[in-house]
């Protein structure tokens, strides 16, 4: 039997085994996912690695010694396969791992493992193997062979090709992910760093001593970025392979408006290579001004675009998207293209159909109005002759009759335009100059509050404030006043009309909004209710019965806003 030394290496040796079993011990509660297995073997190749290392460097055997180096192997010689694997799985580019590309990446490391173990018959691998002691510390030295150079060529070649992968995405992830990456490679890189030290400088207890803290620093920082930054879990791999198996299409462009990336289905859509499209101007492919749409512009924000497919047109939704920049100017652009030919059509098909309908209400609307004049007319001529009370009494129950037919017809065309057009921003002072009765613009007196107001509506907005007006006019006995407001409350902005009329009975307060409810037609506040209703806005009633009518209007937290300097008043 050999000697064995029992020296502060040797105990700091076996510390740091028993500090990788515990990491490895912490890393089996992500044994469900893929990188966790992965990790799982990879902290069990340290931990003997660090087991046999500890060994061999602290007991004197010629023969032990030479048993305990080629054990040592196995683990040398996984884990930059294992390390290469980890990243290729770690930023997603699992469409490389074909049992094929598996097979050659582990074909070098298990030929060289069984070159090793024949070694004593070939000497191939390395030759003059020797065991001497000096300090306290078992020194194995020997001479590299061709097998020994052939290894250190393979296992730097993963190292550097794992490190160049991990060096492209730190710069293009955001910081959260940079955290994961430079723990990633800490935990790999050091330890093969530190190796080629302990061979071009072997038996020195400061290289062993940094190897050994070379380990634990990899072992803290596969933990750290596991239990904190959830590096097995919260994967930027995400964004790779998003990019790539997305259905719409994504240029990445510069401020000179070149394009620098391209997913796959942006190159299907343009009809070209992707390696072609990089570095072409966008705007020789798609049409594209220089200012890009930004998310405050709006619902119009996104625009329709036809691009040529098969030689025939298809429409793409186009956005473009800011990517915003160290100062004032953006750092360039993302443009994406979403098919929506299917609806385009559709809805296409649809405006024309409408537009058909809308032809033969407007006709048939038209001629029905010219049938009542008529018959009010004849009404008109029939009364005037000479018949009897009665008959006089039937005559004008039928005008009014004909009279509220018109206006029910006429109605019809107001709620046939409802909802037709988008709704749009529209600011609140200019639709009362626009819509408010003639008659009545003495009487409206609208808060300063209202100026800059803008209300995200249906175009027949203008009509909500007619028919107001025109309600206070007809039913309110005797209006002098109307006064309309704006304040701000938590769910929303308040529009209060208030007059000085008569108001409205407490039992009629909700029923005023029914479908032919009313002394006219009935169809006034019922129309107020829906042109509001298309875009989430409210309206009530709260007046005091007496003292006037008080409607109520709440345009919801995004349905309104300031423009400029001007902001809704508090009340």
């Amino acid at each position: 039997m050999g000697d064995f030394y029992f020296t502060p290496l040797f105990v700091a040796g076996m510390a740091v085994t028993a500090y990788l079993c515990i990491i490895l011990v912490l890393c089996l509660k992500f044994r469900a996912t893929t990188t966790g297995r992965l990790a799982i073997v990879l902290v069990t190749c340290a931990s003997v690695y660090s087991l046999f290392f500890t060994i061999s460097f602290s007991y004197f055997d010629p023969a032990l010694n030479g048993l305990l180096v080629f054990l040592q192997l196995p683990s040398r010689l996984l884990l930059p396969v294992l390390f290469f694997l980890f990243i290729l799985i770690y930023f997603g580019e699992t469409d490389t791992l074909s049992p094929g590309f598996l097979a050659g990446v582990l074909f070098i490391p298990l030929l060289l493992l069984v070159f090793a173990g024949t070694n004593p018959v070939h000497g191939l691998f390395v030759s003059n193997l020797t065991t001497t002691v000096s300090g306290g510390i078992v020194i194995s030295s020997f001479t590299p062979e061709i097998g020994f150079w052939v290894n250190s060529i393979y296992t730097y070649t993963l190292i550097v090709a794992g490190v160049s992968l991990a060096l492209s995405r730190f710069f293009r992830s955001p910081r959260i992910y940079r955290l994961q990456i430079a723990m990633l490679l800490a935990a790999f890189v050091l330890p093969f760093f530190i190796h080629i030290i302990l061979i071009l400088a072997p038996g020195s207890p400061v290289t062993v001593i940094f190897f050994l803290v070379a380990f634990t620093v990899s072992a803290s920082a596969l933990y750290i970025a596991t239990s904190r930054f959830q590096l097995l879990t919260l994967t930027p791999v995400a964004f790779p392979v998003l990019l790539n198996r997305m259905t719409d299409g994504v240029f990445i462009i510069n401020p000179e408006g070149l394009i620098v990336e391209a997913n796959p289905a942006a190159a299907r859509i343009i009809g070209k290579e992707r390696e072609i499209l990089i570095g072409q101007p966008i705007g020789s492919l798609i049409p594209w001004g220089p200012e890009p749409s930004r998310a405050d512009d709006g619902p119009d924000a996104t625009m329709t675009v036809s691009l040529p497919s098969g030689g025939e047109p298809r429409f793409y939704d186009q956005r473009v998207i800011p990517l915003p920049g160290n100062g004032q100017t953006d750092s360039g652009t993302i443009l994406v293209l979403h098919d929506s030919h299917t609806r385009h059509m559709t809805e296409l098909s649809l405006k024309q159909a409408n537009e058909k309908l809308q032809l033969l209400t407007s006709v048939t609307r038209h001629d029905i109005l010219n049938s009542i004049t008529a018959l009010m007319g004849y009404l008109e001529l029939a009364r005037d002759g000479p018949i009897s009370t009665e008959t006089a009494e039937a005559l004008t129950g039928a005008m009014e009759q004909t009279d509220l037919l018109r206006s029910q017809i006429t109605f019809t065309r107001d709620y046939q335009t409802l909802g037709l057009e988008s709704a749009r921003w529209q600011d609140l002072t200019e639709v009362l100059r626009r819509f408010i009765p003639e008659g009545a613009v003495s009487l409206v007196q609208a808060s300063p509050s209202l100026a800059g107001v803008q209300v995200f509506a249906d175009p027949m907005l203008g009509r909500v404030f007619y028919n107001l007006v025109d309600n206070s006019l007809r039913h309110g006995r005797g209006v002098t006043v109307i006064r309309i407001n704006t304040y701000e409350t938590p769910a929303g902005l308040i529009i209060t009309y208030d007059d000085n009329g008569a108001g409205i009975p407490a039992k009629e307060k909700e029923r005023i909004f029914e479908k032919g409810h009313g002394k006219n037609t009935g169809l006034g506040l019922f129309l107020v209710r829906e042109i509001l209703s298309l875009t989430g806005i409210t309206i009530r009633e709260d007046g005091v019965p007496g003292t006037g009518a008080r409607f109520v209007i709440l345009v919801p937290r995004g349905g309104y806003r300031a423009s400029g300097q001007a902001k809704p008043a508090g009340g």
